[in-house]
């Protein structure tokens, strides 16, 4: 089969996703369009025949999309399209630009990685794609059910067919996370340690109770002890939490924590966030590290701090974080409230969502401790009671990477992609051929009012040039 894979300005968990199904599904070829800085990484891939530059914009672009609608009708003319089996688009701005356009030559897979744009302009765009497709639906795929349930709510009368296929980690990214050594994190402990950066100045007497200041439990051992060392790994972006996790670290410090921050990434708000952390009284405390190998930076940290706003899935981040038993504490979005959820019924567990009387309250569950997103207070207070109780915070890292090994590989990604292909291709009476497995199509999917999340703190933010602003 071969497939043309249009992608807008992708980075992170789109170009990872992207890159395994061009790996992984080894019986098939492909084309990738897209803009010129992300489609130059897949032209030696031994299972690329091609690839199609598109001119782009960030942003709200419309003639920048009105640009690459029509080069890739150029394109798609030029190719013979007969010769393309199936196309499959990812992104919201993506597909809102070139799945109408595309249906005219070949069946449509349209994933769909983040939230839907919240601005009205752009879902009328979305919808209006949606309504003039022809007989044969688009196959929607969201990278969650909580995703999927939104997208079918926002859009109930659209003709797309929704399924939920999770992304996954490689087996080789599972056994490298599975042997990691956690032999470096002493040695950055040192390094904080000589730098006198051990109990902070601010740190009041020890005691099992709260901290009138900043409302968090107090360390619960004798100091001086091993100082913390938090990770951050990801974009340096605000919606991504970066502001989020330098004041969880100033408030764990005003409480008595003697606490640091590693971070690993880039992104546009790595100077704001040096400001925020020198503003917070933190900046000593704070280690900026460029990109790192996600394995070599797990093995340096304690616990994963991931405040993000927004997440359409379970991100990359977590996963390897999960997989390499290191604990994880991250907002409470749909994505990973539903893993959660899951464990819970695997396991016999019920989850407390929340304190008697409807106050929200950081929750510690069976794999994750979720807090309110954008509370960094809620995130302090979350993080302190995994470091106060070690025992039971590493029994939940087990936990969360045998979960991972189980559930959260490659493998049943790109079998059901595979399967959601080959029903594509056999067109509206291939009911029958419907790709069964661990994520499957909620019934209430595709137009009968599936239930799903409410998602009232997503914020309308941009995901890696993904959805639209306001």
């Amino acid at each position: 089969m071969l497939v043309l894979q249009v992608v807008g300005q992708a980075a992170g968990g789109v170009l990872r996703h992207l890159r395994q199904l061009v790996d992984g599904l080894e019986d098939h070829r492909f084309i990738v369009a897209g803009p010129a800085a992300v489609v130059q990484s897949f032209e030696r891939l031994p299972n690329v025949l091609g690839v199609w530059p598109l001119p782009t914009g960030g942003g709200l672009n419309p003639v920048g999309d009105w640009r690459a609608r029509q080069r890739l009708r150029l394109a798609l003319d030029a190719s013979g399209a007969p010769g393309i089996d199936l196309v499959h688009v990812h992104g919201w701005r993506a597909g809102a630009a070139a799945v109408d356009e595309v249906c005219r030559h070949a069946p449509v897979v349209w994933t769909v990685h983040t939230q839907p744009p919240e601005g009205a302009v752009a879902r009328w765009r979305i919808g209006r794609v949606l309504g003039r497709l022809g007989p044969a639906p688009v196959q929607m795929i969201a990278v969650s059910r909580s995703l999927a349930a939104e997208v079918e709510r926002a859009w109930p009368k659209g003709g797309a067919r929704v399924w939920a296929v999770r992304n996954g980690l490689s087996p080789q990214d599972l056994e490298a996370l599975a042997k990691l050594t956690r032999s470096g994190r002493e040695r950055v402990r040192q390094h904080w340690a000589r730098r006198g950066l051990g109990a902070p100045a601010a740190a009041r007497a020890p005691e099992r109770s709260w901290n009138p200041r900043a409302d968090l439990p107090a360390p619960a051992v004798e100091l001086p002890f091993p100082v913390p060392v938090l990770g951050f790994m990801g974009r340096i972006w605000g919606p991504k939490g970066i502001f989020d996790a330098v004041e969880t670290l100033a408030a764990l410090v005003r409480a008595g924590w003697p606490a640091v921050l590693e971070v690993a990434g880039e992104g546009p708000d790595e100077a704001a966030a040096r400001r925020l952390a020198r503003q917070q009284g933190v900046g000593e405390r704070v280690a900026f590290l460029g990109w790192r190998q996600p394995s070599e930076f797990l093995s340096r940290i304690d616990l994963l701090l991931h405040p993000s706003r927004s997440e359409g899935g379970v991100p990359y981040t977590v996963m390897e974080a999960m997989a390499a038993g290191v604990p994880v504490v991250a907002s409470r979005l749909p994505p990973l409230d539903e893993v959660v959820a899951e464990w819970d019924e695997r396991s016999g567990r019920s989850a407390a969502l929340g304190a008697p009387g409807g106050e929200f309250r950081a929750t510690e569950t069976g794999l994750l401790s979720l807090a309110r997103p954008g509370d960094p207070a809620d995130l302090a207070r979350a993080t302190a009671a995994c470091l106060n109780d070690p025992e039971a915070t590493a029994r939940r890292a087990q936990a969360a990477r045998r979960y991972v090994r189980l559930h959260l590989g490659s493998e049943a990604t790109l079998d059901l992609t595979d399967r959601i292909y080959r029903v594509a291709l056999a067109g509206p009476g291939a009911e029958s051929e419907a790709p069964t497995g661990f994520l499957k199509p909620d019934p209430g999917l595709a137009g009968s009012g599936a239930r799903g999340y409410n998602l009232r703190q997503t914020q309308n933010v941009r995901e890696d040039g993904d959805q639209y602003p306001s």
